[in-house]
């Protein structure tokens, strides 16, 4: 259990700098209707990954009660380049 947290962590970190742009794009090009997103977030992200979920570890950690539900969306908003 501790080295998924860990990589999720740093995951966190890596796009801490840029994950409010990020967002903002997400839901610009979701209300444009565009399916294949993540070219474009991976660009303002500057990795090949990006997160389009509201949490981040700082946010999970201020609602406990709700940790393991806000958790797995956190998880689901992770994509990663294959």
């Amino acid at each position: 259990m501790i080295l998924p947290m860990a990589v999720l962590r740093r995951f966190d970190s890596v796009l801490a700098a840029t994950k409010q742009q990020v967002l903002e794009r997400y839901e610009m090009l979701k209300k444009s209707g565009l399916q294949n997103m993540d070219h474009v977030l991976n660009r303002i992200s500057k990795q090949e990954f990006n997160n389009t979920s509201k949490y981040d570890f700082e946010k999970l950690l201020a609602d406990p009660d709700n940790i393991a539900n806000n958790l797995r969306n956190y998880i689901r908003g992770t994509y990663l380049k294959n």
